[in-house]
């Protein structure tokens, strides 16, 4: 629905049969200069399933516009920050000098926690201690509550925030859609500034991958980022230190130590 939304809707008033294949490819243009080409991607794929769901149930019987069109060449989509790259990024940020916008950044990148959980937090979800915060299942990918553990400092950012707020919604007003459209286009706004290509997902990789190199383990990431399927976890495997390294080194690093005397 936002992707069709946020991205569709100067189709939106128009019949099916009245979509030509230019219009589709010119969308598909603007979309990827403005918002990224995989977003563009999808919503090419978005509408092009449109039409194929409606020939299947005969309410269009013409061509499909969006098979048409040429997709941009997609790279891996996981992107993991370095901590320079982060800096950077924190760096254009405050340079919007937007409160909230600045927050849900830090939120981002210090819970791991998908982008769209934050955006919908609410005050009554983080403990009295404001150590933790419950998502409930209807609001996860996995339909299970998962209890995200917030360090003092994503404590101290809710805090500043929660200072004059007067809405149940720690991030909006209760326009949920609009407040995600909002961070998205800072988003793009700001990574371009820092010369950094990167989703709000991709904060999470972040985290993930930044926890991996220093050595947690992947069962940890795993309750971190509340995955209920381990091999979720898994593609973090490759960055993570060696376990088999480090117990060859603590079994055999004293071999050929010198005898002493």
């Amino acid at each position: 629905v936002r992707l069709f939304s946020n991205y569709l809707s100067p189709l939106a008033n128009r019949k099916l049969s009245q979509i030509t294949d230019a219009q589709v490819s010119r969308l598909h243009r603007q979309v990827g200069s403005k918002n990224g080409q995989y977003v563009a991607n999808r919503a090419v794929m978005l509408l092009s399933a449109v039409y194929n769901k409606a020939k299947k149930w005969k309410v269009c019987s013409g061509d499909n516009p969006a098979s048409a069109i040429e997709l941009f060449r997609e790279e891996a989509r996981e992107k993991y920050l370095s901590k320079n790259e982060i800096r950077s990024l924190m760096d254009s940020v405050q340079k919007e000098n937007d409160e909230k916008f600045t927050a849900f950044v830090q939120i981002c990148l210090l819970t791991g926690v998908r982008s769209g959980n934050i955006v919908d937090m609410k005050w009554e979800q983080i403990s009295d201690d404001s150590q933790q915060w419950e998502i409930p299942r209807e609001n996860t990918k996995n339909k299970k509550s998962h209890v995200v553990q917030l360090t003092e400092q994503a404590s101290a950012v809710l805090h500043s925030l929660s200072v004059d707020s007067t809405s149940d919604f720690v991030f909006h007003n209760g326009e949920s859609q609009k407040a995600g459209r909002r961070f998205r286009y800072l988003f793009s706004k700001v990574t371009k500034r820092a010369g950094i290509e990167c989703r709000v997902h991709d904060l999470r990789h972040t985290v993930a991958s930044q926890m991996a190199s220093s050595g947690v383990s992947l069962p940890i990431i795993q309750e971190a980022l509340g995955h209920l399927n381990f091999r979720s976890t898994l593609r973090y495997a490759h960055i993570a230190p060696s376990p088999v390294r480090e117990s060859l080194r603590l079994v055999t690093e004293e071999f050929f130590v010198p005898k002493a005397g």
